[in-house]
């Protein structure tokens, strides 16, 4: 169970460092 947890903790993370990349290139783009 804990294993799960770190897995889903682990991929929202990977979201959460998309989304932030994403977002400082489109902060480029308009800059």
């Amino acid at each position: 169970m804990s294993y799960l947890k770190a897995a889903k903790l682990s991929l929202s993370d990977q979201i959460f460092i998309l989304i932030g990349i994403i977002f400082i290139l489109t902060i480029k783009r308009y800059s």
